[in-house]
This record gives C-alpha cells, structure tokens and sequence, in this order.
C-alpha cells in the first residue's frame, strides 16, 4: 500500500467530450445581409456570396457551410427545415496562400460531406438539403496547417449557390391565393431572403469534472514550432541596423 502525505487528496476526475462550434454569420463577414434565387421576374438565378476576414486561433477540424431561409423570411416554407440553396461551387483561400480549391463540383462536394460525416444520404437528397462539410486534409493545407494547431489563421470564402431542386418544385407549385398569412406577403413568400452561415467545428476539447463539480474545459490544441500570432513574437518584425544607441 503507498502512504501518501496529509496534504494529498486523491479526487476523481472524470473527462467528458465536448466538442464546440464557431459560427460566422453572413453579416459579420460580408457585405450583405441576405440574398434571393430568383429575379424581378421570378426566373432562377445564381449567387456569389463572399465571406472574408474570418480568424480562427486554432485549425478546425472541420469547415461547415451552408444556407438558410432568414429568419424573417419563414412565412410559407417554414415546414420545409431542408429547404437551403445547392452549392455548387466554393473557392477558398487561406492566409496569403492560393487558392486552396477552386471549382469544386457538386459531386466532390457530396463525396467530401460523406466522408466528414458518413452519412448514408443521397446525391438527390443532399442537393436539396446541401451542407458542405470541409476539413484540412481535403483542403490540401499542408503541414503547417494540421488538424488542431494553436495558430492564427486567416480564411476568405467564395460560395456559388443556385436554387434546390425541392425549392424549385415548391415555387413552381405556389399558388398565392393558398396563403392564409397577410396578403401583402402572398407573392413575395415564393421567393424568400436567404443567409450563408459558417461554421468551425472542433471536435478535439473536453471538459474536465471533478469530485468537487469543478468543471474546466480542456483545449488539447498542439503547441506550433513556428510563428503562431498567439504571442508576442519579435522574429519576423522589423528592426533598425546599425550602431545600437548608447
């Protein structure tokens, strides 16, 4: 038996999974605070929604994107919780770095979502409910941008999206004069506002209980050799040569 000293107390820890998610709404990072899928003459149309300037202190281990109504905008379709825009396209960009990807189809995009999520959905069903799910490796980020690295990170997004199969079928079948809300919103609701919504997923934290209740949260991010952005560094900053002043 070990004797261990008075000031000891031996408290069970118990480590749970918690796992967080870091959302980015279209109107922190874009210009525009919604877009429609259809014209002044309710014809189908494509948009190009950017989303630039997004920080993140550690790499993801996943890049969630996707559309959905405003919440404004839930008048007639509101039953309908998979009605998002298709994305057909994304390119995106990470720090200085080119283009990591760049025209993406739809079929690499559906084979990248089931392999994040392993999900047993359809292409057909996934084009009328499109979440894009991206992670670092699929990006081809490299080394130095490794699942979980405590390291700024700066990413800009360029999202193409047109209307969904379902959401074309449900306009195309509107008849106004079935709406039973106010009837200045009768046609409008066929063609609603819609939002793009970003979403870092980092499955690699926890929470730590112990006897006491005492909750903290773990992080468990890998430490970078490199020059991180978390600290004051003074590698890399600018400096005067020549004779040092007396």
């Amino acid at each position: 038996m070990v004797k261990f000293s008075p000031a000891v107390r031996l408290a069970p820890v118990q480590s749970l999974w918690c796992p967080q998610n870091e959302f980015v709404f279209q109107s922190d990072a874009s210009t525009t605070t919604g877009f429609k899928l259809t014209d002044a003459n309710g014809e189908p149309i494509t948009q190009v929604v950017r989303m630039s300037g997004m920080h993140v202190n550690e790499i993801f281990n996943t890049l969630t994107v996707y559309a959905k109504q405003r919440d404004d905008q839930l008048r007639r379709f509101e039953f309908v919780e998979t009605l998002r825009p298709t994305i057909f396209r994304i390119d995106v960009q990470i720090d200085t770095q080119p283009h990591a990807t760049s025209n993406f189809s739809p079929e690499l995009l559906y084979r990248f979502f089931k392999e994040n999520t392993l999900s047993d959905m359809t292409y057909e069903a996934w084009l009328s409910n499109c979440i894009v799910m991206l992670s670092p490796q699929q990006l081809g980020m490299g080394a130095d941008y490794g699942e979980n690295i405590a390291k700024v990170t700066t990413i800009d997004l360029v999202v193409h999206m047109r209307e969904s199969p379902i959401g074309k079928r449900l306009r195309e079948n509107y008849e106004g004069i079935e709406y039973t809300g106010s009837g200045s919103h009768a046609e409008s609701v066929s063609s609603p506002y819609f939002v793009l919504r970003a979403s870092f997923d980092y499955e690699n934290r926890g929470l730590l209980m112990n006897a006491r209740m005492e909750v903290v949260r773990k992080r468990n991010a890998r430490a970078y050799k490199g020059l991180t952005g978390l600290v004051k560094d003074e590698r890399g900053l600018p400096y005067q040569r020549g004779i040092k002043p007396a």
